[in-house]
């Protein structure tokens, strides 16, 4: 059992102000390769540590499908664990998060936290669930996860992309400061800090980044003038609190004619932003701007503000504005 990982969160205390507090102990465990059938090897250890720390909510990673068959409710009953969530499958289709619970799962709280639509990025699916706990009114939210392992290029990005979907998924159920959430697991936190603007190489052929996280650049740019690595064009995000650039186009040759911008960004930030084209030096032309979801499954953004000059030859003029939409491959799009 020495090679089985084990971390605990022990002695919770939650509430709310002016209620007494309510104690309860969580813990997580990694039980390496499945729980096992009763008897088989390391199964007793497996039960005595659950039996000595007599955690109330406990978190399980790396059990597999035959222990969803039998060995997993074995365990649960024998050790006094009467709920019991394991989420769907995801691209690990042999190994899963499970969690079990002394106290009983809120109404419809149990949730598996998986890719959006059309994606599939994530490595495990993790696990959330709100446990009723008796005597507070602030129940705890407790998520459990497995992300992905190892030291090749593309791990610590899957591993950044599973935390992405899991705080989005706390942030989807308004939940802040103010409320008890646990998140635990084998987050498998190895390496340097890695700050991605592009995908890795390595991942698997099946893995499809969610659109919510890669978006596209495109524009057409013309230079009219002289060529000169002095005259650029700087397209950035720009938030309140944060800037990403994106992209720098240099006078070159190639820019002195009818020149294509295609660029994909992985949004390493959060929030609201402006798309900026900031140019230097003059003669620039630019035309056909887009900034989309790099797979589209609908018009993105939703909704945008447009802000145009236009010159006045009296004080007060009115002017008639025509807006089209078109999709992906250019077909017209009627909107009434």
């Amino acid at each position: 059992m020495l090679s089985r990982f084990l971390l605990i969160f022990q002695i919770l205390w939650l509430g709310i102000p002016s209620v007494s507090a309510i104690e309860i102990r969580i813990a997580t465990y990694n039980v390496l390769t499945g729980i096992g059938n009763t008897g088989a090897n390391g199964r007793e250890e497996l039960e005595a540590v659950i039996a000595r720390i007599n955690p109330d909510v406990l978190a399980l990673q790396e059990v597999t499908g035959n222990d969803l068959k039998g060995p997993l409710n074995q365990l649960a009953e024998r050790m006094g664990y009467r709920f019991v969530f394991a989420p769907v499958t995801a691209l690990d289709t042999g190994s899963r998060v499970v969690i079990l619970s002394k106290f009983p799962f809120s109404e419809n709280s149990s949730k598996s936290i998986i890719s959006p639509p059309g994606a599939n990025d994530m490595t495990r699916a993790a696990a959330a669930v709100i446990v009723d706990v008796p005597g507070t009114e602030n129940d705890p939210t407790i998520v459990t996860a497995h992300l992905k392992c190892c030291f090749d290029q593309d791990d610590p990005f899957r591993r950044a992309v599973e935390m992405l979907r899991i705080r989005k998924y706390l942030e989807e159920q308004g939940l802040d400061k103010n409320d008890n959430i646990f998140v635990l697991g084998d987050f498998n936190l190895l390496g340097n800090d890695i700050v991605f603007d592009s995908l890795p190489p390595g991942l698997p052929q099946s893995y499809r980044l969610g659109n919510d996280i890669e978006y596209n650049l495109s524009f057409k740019t013309k230079l009219s003038g002289s060529a000169s690595t002095s005259k650029q064009i700087h397209a950035y995000l720009s938030g309140s609190s944060f800037t990403q650039s994106i992209e720098i186009i240099s006078g070159s040759d190639d820019t002195l004619q009818k020149f294509d911008v295609s660029k994909n960004i992985i949004s390493t930030n959060s929030g609201s932003a402006r798309l900026v084209l900031e140019v230097n030096g003059d003669d620039w032309y630019i035309s056909n701007v887009s900034f989309r979801n790099a797979q589209e499954t609908s018009f993105s953004p939703d909704e945008f503000t447009l802000v145009q000059e236009v010159p006045r030859k009296l004080d007060s003029e009115f002017f008639d504005f025509k807006f089209e939409f078109y999709d992906i491959n250019n077909n017209f799009i009627p909107v009434e």
